[in-house]
């Protein structure tokens, strides 16, 4: 099987952006430290389902933390959107999508039925 463009089968699934609800204080050299209200580029644990591997979008520090000390970001839209080209995706007004990376504030990415795809952000109230 090929991997198109945005496609990601599910052992390589994108990293979702979080939010962090909590600080954390890392218990060992491979665990991230947390504030409260920070944007994580996140993955799922390799060993543990209770815990994510992330990288902090701001500071680019990397390394673990638990699961339940952040939250998936979202975004309803609040508008409708038609997609002009190939890796853009349509939106539908008041609907929620899945947020996965918001480094550019004017395209966001947002996963849907498992493709990446870029959202214009002026047409997303981010939530999460």
């Amino acid at each position: 099987m090929s991997i198109s463009k945005g496609f990601f089968p599910p052992s390589l699934s994108p990293a979702i952006c979080v939010r962090t609800l909590y600080a954390y204080k890392s218990q060992c050299a491979e665990d991230l430290s947390l504030v409260e209200n920070i944007v994580i580029e996140a993955h799922p644990s390799k060993t543990d389902d209770d815990w994510l591997h992330g990288t902090d979008v701001k500071y680019g520090r990397t390394g673990t933390f638990p699961k339940a000390y952040v939250t998936e970001l979202e975004g309803k839209v609040l508008y409708g959107y038609t997609a002009s080209s190939a890796n853009e995706v349509s939106l539908i007004e008041d609907e929620m999508v899945a947020v996965v990376d918001t480094s550019d504030p004017d395209w966001l990415k947002v996963e849907e039925q498992g493709r990446v795809e870029l959202a214009p952000g002026a047409y997303i109230e981010l939530s999460g």
